[in-house]
């Protein structure tokens, strides 16, 4: 396991910087891996998540992947974006 760690870790940090969902084709082409080997690095990531108790998963939207987080935590994410939002004055601009 310990050869795919490079893999994994561009893998990872494709589905983190991505701003939509990208295929296991595209990925294939980035990471210069077949198609079959981008997915099974998918699914041991997705794996790795579950089995680590990490508030991260990947999500599969469209036939592509993307890093988001787990469904279950929304009510954190919802409590930091419902922040107020503090706007200057003329006075303070």
């Amino acid at each position: 396991m310990l050869f795919r760690e490079p893999e994994t870790a561009a893998l990872e940090a494709l589905l983190f910087v991505a701003k939509n969902p990208l295929t296991s084709e595209l990925l294939g082409e980035i990471l210069e891996l077949d198609q079959a080997k981008v997915e099974e690095l998918i699914f041991e990531l997705r794996d790795r998540y579950l089995l680590n108790s990490c508030g991260l998963t990947i999500l599969e939207i469209n036939g592509g992947y993307k890093l988001g987080t787990k469904p279950e935590l929304a009510r954190y994410i919802e409590v930091l974006y419902k922040q107020p939002v503090q706007v200057l004055s003329n006075a303070a601009l």
